[in-house]
């Protein structure tokens, strides 16, 4: 859990000159197509500078060939009418990287999001995987490969799967008091009641 005296915990970010910290990102939103490591924000970025877009979300798509493809998710401003292509060639310009153009950009009308307001992307990633279920790719990869652990991420995997067209928040889940903890210790900064 500790390396070196850091929380590995799956987040991403960097500590500036200062010693101040900065979290950009998790790791297992990163979205791998080839050899070619994309960084979602910087889609998402690019697709929220559109007027039109007022939520957006990247994630990746298994693909047979590139190992993960990245699509978007988007909800678009009250009173705005656009399509996804439009939209996509609007963006195309404004992403760096080739690889990290979308395959697909499809419009929702709610982006799911967890109790707090956070983006859901399990929800989404199930989506860009076909509509598979959750749970059976739960089952098929196991606890080793979730940041979260098997004991935290079994209950939002079937709010999940379950998440329909017309529900938009996933289940609000406490993590235990030991993780603020241990935040508290590798940031050395005392304990909140």
């Amino acid at each position: 859990m500790f390396e070196d005296g850091w929380l590995i915990s799956g987040d991403l970010g960097h500590v500036d000159a200062r010693g101040n910290i900065f979290v950009t990102g998790r790791a297992k939103d990163v979205i791998i197509r080839g050899a070619h490591n994309i960084d979602p924000g910087m889609i998402e970025d690019a697709f929220l500078a559109n007027p039109a877009v007022s939520m957006c979300a990247a994630v990746s798509e298994p693909d047979a060939h590139a190992g993960e493809l990245p699509v978007v998710f988007i909800a678009l401003r009250p009173g705005m009418s656009a399509s996804a292509e439009s939209i996509l060639e609007e963006v195309r310009p404004r992403i760096a990287e080739r690889a990290a153009v979308p395959k697909r950009v499809t419009i929702l009308d709610a982006v799911p999001v967890t109790a707090i307001g956070k983006v859901y992307k399990p929800a989404l990633r199930a989506r860009a995987a076909g509509g598979r279920d959750v749970r059976q790719r739960w089952k098929s990869t196991g606890p080793r490969r979730t940041s979260l652990g098997p004991r935290l991420a079994a209950p939002l995997l079937p709010a999940a799967a379950r998440l329909g067209a017309g529900e938009s928040r996933a289940p609000r889940v406490e993590l235990p008091r030991r993780r603020d903890v241990s935040w508290c210790r590798v940031l050395r900064s005392p304990r909140r009641a």
